[in-house]
């Protein structure tokens, strides 16, 4: 019995965000071919892009609220469908603006992917099985991204971008099935606030210190890695490091790998390491200086194998993950899923903007050739986001000691 209800909580909502990765990650491997058919430039290409983060940070706050009161299976049921319905707009579109809101619907259907599978784990787990059961949420998420690379670029060889954005639009729908006639309902006597009161939490959250000097860093650095690795990779390798287009989506599969990796690892390491008495912030702080030290090393562009730059980078950039433990940790636990909700905001805003960003400073210098784009636009782009994470590590330092000179 508890086992069928353990199977039937983990498989619906590690398949969804199996969803989730993918839908972010699929843009790395599609982006040669919306320029080549589509004529974008880069500012076109990662606005239209970049339009899913933009929709996905602003339902956070209003999908945690529907996620409290009428639990994860309905809401991610209802969400999923909107996502496979933006899947169809943005297959069958030629027109720009309906390829936006196709894009926008696909981040609006997305929206609750991660957060309603870790919704479902409160729900359904007990208490200290929590961590286990979002692990293996996160773990999906991973296989996602995986499969969001080498097995495109194979589909790519039987169809078109079209045909693999359409295909998805049905693999959304009977995910969502599969959520709807597996997964079980919204247990009886959970939680519901109101809205009034959830909005008193995040106000709380939001005007606090420890969110004011922990979710800047986390979310600069988290929302740019996400922009790179989950768009800009793919045109990177290509415009930059010269890798063929049949090579790209390897060193791509390589860095989901790793990525999967990295959050299989990094719990436990952060875990043995507090026990030694070494704060988690520290730590994260520790990992985003190497992920920015690393980004250095990807703008002068050594002559070195792409998977020497790529997969170190893929494995640094999920250390700003460990910023929701240290905000989870600084709230009581009745605001703990409202906390990730707030952050996750900040961190899907950030990398609507950088990725739109980092294509407007690319598309200020002349393409290279038909479709290509210039090295030093990436580089200079690239080297913007890094001011940006090195002033909100500047802003952590400063407003952590401002706390305790106050305390």
């Amino acid at each position: 019995m508890i086992a069928n209800l353990l199977l039937r909580v983990f498989i619906p909502y590690a398949l969804g965000n199996v969803l989730g990765a993918f839908y972010r990650t699929v843009m790395a491997v599609l982006a040669p071919d919306l320029i080549d058919e589509l004529g974008l430039g880069a500012e076109e290409l990662g606005l239209l892009t970049s339009i899913y983060f933009l929709v996905f940070a602003a339902a956070q706050l209003p999908m945690g609220v529907l996620l409290d009161r009428f639990g994860a299976r309905i809401v991610t049921v209802t969400t999923f469908v909107i996502g496979g319905v933006g899947c169809l707009v943005f297959s069958l579109s030629h027109d720009i603006a309906l390829l936006a809101l196709g894009r926008a619907l696909m981040g609006l259907g997305m929206s609750v992917a991660l957060m309603g599978g870790f919704k479902a784990m409160v729900d359904w787990l007990p208490r200290d099985r929590t961590a286990f059961g979002n692990g293996i949420i996160l773990m999906a998420g991973g296989l996602g991204s995986m499969s969001a690379t080498l097995p495109v670029q194979f589909a790519l060889s039987m169809t078109d971008w079209r045909g693999v954005i359409f295909g998805l639009g049905f693999a959304t729908f009977a995910i969502a099935a599969i959520v709807l006639f597996v997964a079980p309902e919204k247990p009886r006597g959970a939680e519901a606030r109101s809205i009034a009161e959830v909005w008193r939490g995040l106000k709380q959250i939001f005007v606090s210190p420890a969110f004011i000097a922990n979710a800047p860093l986390g979310g600069i650095t988290m929302g740019i890695s996400m922009s790179v690795n989950n768009l800009w990779s793919g045109p990177w390798l290509r415009d930059v490091m010269g890798v063929p287009r049949e090579d790209i989506a390897s060193v791509l599969l390589a860095n989901a790998a790793m990525m999967t990796i990295a959050v299989f690892f990094t719990g436990s390491i952060v875990e043995r390491l507090a026990r030694a008495g070494i704060p988690i912030l520290t730590t994260a702080c520790c990992g985003i200086a190497c992920f920015i030290a690393m980004q250095c090393v990807l703008i002068a562009n050594p002559a070195v194998s792409p998977y020497a730059i790529w997969m170190p980078m893929a494995f640094l950039g999920t250390i700003p993950v460990l910023i929701y433990t240290v905000l989870t940790q600084s709230f009581p636990h009745a605001l703990a899923g409202r906390v990730n909700t707030a952050y996750n905001f900040v961190v899907f805003v950030v990398g609507f903007a950088a990725q739109w960003g980092i294509g407007a400073i690319i598309d200020l210098w002349p393409p290279i050739a038909e479709g290509r784009f210039a090295p030093t636009g990436y580089r200079t782009a690239l080297g913007v986001m890094v001011c940006f994470e090195i002033a909100a590590f500047v802003w952590l330092i400063v407003m952590n000691r401002r706390t305790k000179t106050a305390a």
